[in-house]
């Protein structure tokens, strides 16, 4: 008699083990179909975020204006940065040495050979649009914020909201490679056309 009372234990803690097993199972399935739901569901906020223009690309389509390659303003290259908005972004070239950036000429069918010797400099000077300025009509007197609200003409500040919303920046020149400069201490954002 106990082995056939151990042999229905054993059938009850199998057929216990089984709907566990079932139930796990289909745990299983919920979670995963959750989990698929959900990924999907990020899938489609990435997709929507990439095909959205971005705030940069966006402004530097509103400068219809600007013409990069008019005889007045001629576009070398692209300009790459670390920073992707001006929140975060040094105010001067220097202040953040390993801030890097990458400028890929484009203006040359041999673009190297533009480039050839200079890397016997240490640094470069970079000429660009303040492409990201928006709507801001530039005003003669402005407040910067190091002064706590004293008034200082826009020529007197490092403001980028200025009549041609022309920059001009010092950064440290690091290698060449081919076409493309690789730059430290940088202070500009984004991707952007720029002249040299």
């Amino acid at each position: 008699m106990s082995e056939i009372t151990a042999l229905n234990q054993i059938k009850q803690d199998t057929q216990l083990l089984k709907s566990s097993l079932k139930t796990l199972k289909g745990d299983c399935s919920q979670f995963f179909s959750e989990f698929e739901r959900s990924l999907n569901e990020i899938k489609n906020v990435l997709n929507a975020q990439i095909s959205e223009p971005q705030p940069t690309a966006m402004k530097r389509k509103l400068c219809s204006d600007v013409d990069y390659n008019s005889d007045n303003f001629k576009s070398i290259g692209i300009f790459r940065s670390c920073f992707l908005t001006k929140n975060g972004t040094p105010r001067q070239p220097g202040i953040c040495p390993y801030a890097r950036g990458t400028l890929t000429i484009n203006c040359f069918n041999n673009p190297e050979h533009s480039l050839d010797s200079l890397s016997q400099f240490s640094h470069v000077w970079l000429l660009f649009l303040f492409h990201d300025n928006g709507s801001y009509v530039a005003k003669a007197k402005i407040s910067p914020p190091r002064l706590n609200g004293t008034k200082v003409g826009v020529f007197a500040s490092r403001s980028p909201h200025r009549p041609n919303n022309i920059g001009m920046s010092l950064v440290k020149l690091d290698s060449i490679s081919g076409g493309t400069m690789f730059l430290s201490g940088v202070d500009l954002i984004g991707e952007f056309f720029t002249t040299i």
